[in-house]
């Protein structure tokens, strides 16, 4: 019961389940994500495998947050890689060559509900 109590409480985009077993792998999963020493393994490997996106792949990524083609090669040009794009602070983003929609949208979706990289 602790484990609804803590994440029911809180606005999580879509969890799908199809029965309460998938409910309570579904809230296991949110509490090894949010709880130490679990985070920091966790936010460790995403790290290492957005580092490892290949330009195409990191596109593709960008693309599916609403960022056009041009805007995602220019962010991929100017910070290198996606795991720079992410951990990028407003300034950065505003200062490489994309307009300040395209910087707002992505400091929004990766401040929204998410692990920090």
């Amino acid at each position: 019961m602790a484990l609804q109590q803590r994440f029911f409480s809180k606005k999580l985009n879509i969890l799908i389940a199809h029965n309460a077993q998938e409910c309570i792998a579904h809230m296991s999963v949110i509490a090894k994500f949010t709880c130490q020493p679990g985070n920091l393994a966790m936010q460790t490997k995403v790290s290492k495998v957005i580092s490892q996106l290949s330009g195409k792949v990191a596109i593709q990524v960008l693309r599916q947050i609403g960022i056009s083609q041009l805007q995602s090669e220019i962010l991929l040009d100017c910070f290198g890689s996606l795991a720079a794009v992410v951990a990028a602070d407003g300034e950065n983003l505003h200062n490489s060559s994309v307009d300040s929609m395209t910087s707002n949208s992505i400091l929004d979706f990766f401040r929204e509900d998410r692990i920090p990289v």
